[in-house]
Formats: structure tokens, sequence, C-alpha cells
């Protein structure tokens, strides 16, 4: 695979802020606090999230609901369509399909196992909550 072929990502701030495919941006992300909305192809949708901050569902710019999720309480998607290109579900947290696990900003996430990927590295730091 050559580098214009190749897809990647642009990050802003530890978040993702478009993808790119063959040197060209094919879906921005909006961000607030959280995800908002993504632009692909000109078309936005819009980002409903749980209590939990789980993506529920994707709206057009009606808020008609497009698509639903459903998740048990490891994460675990129920309901899957094949089809469905949206990156962001559980936690709100990039999915990786080439994986199959959620990527969850430091270790990959196997949610049908419902454990972590890889060991903490020992230099993570715990904030105190006040």
């Amino acid at each position: 695979m050559n580098s214009s072929s190749a897809h990647r990502c642009s990050w802003d701030s530890g978040n993702i802020a478009a993808e790119i495919q063959n040197n060209a941006v094919t879906v921005t992300y909006i961000r607030g606090i959280n995800l908002i909305a993504s632009d692909v192809d000109g078309v936005r949708t819009y980002y409903l999230y749980n209590a939990h901050g789980d993506v529920v569902n994707l709206t057009d710019s009606t808020a008609t609901a497009i698509k639903s999720y459903d998740y048990d309480a490891f994460g675990v998607e129920r309901n899957i369509a094949s089809g469905d290109a949206n990156p962001f579900r559980y936690c709100a947290e990039y999915y990786d399909k080439e994986t199959g696990e959620l990527y969850l900003r430091a270790r990959y996430y196997n949610a049908s196992i419902g454990r972590l990927h890889s060991k903490a590295d020992g230099n993570m730091q715990i904030a105190a909550i006040r």
C-alpha cells in the first residue's frame, strides 16, 4: 500500500478531528465537550448519548434518528449493522474495525471479553477527584 491510499487520521489534542483517504479529507468531526457531529461527503450527522456517555443515536439535520445503538454492561454492541461506518460507539470512543476493539486513549478494550488488551505501563497517574 502506498502512502497516498493509506487511511490516516488527523488528531487535535487527543481527539480525532478528521479522517483522510487518498490524500483527501473524507470525514470531519465537530467537537464541544463531547463529539457533536460528523460531516461525511457534505452530510452532517449528530451524536446523542446516554448518561454513561455511550453513543445511542445518530440523527440527521432534522433530528430524525437514523441509527440506534444498544450495549450490554461491558460494551458489547447488540444488533450490529454490518455496513455501519460510524467509528464512535461505546463510551463514545473510537471503534477499530480491524481489531474489533475500542481505543480508550491509552489502551485497547475488547468488549466481548470485558478486558483491556494490554497492561498499564506503570506510568499512569490517577487524578484525585475532590
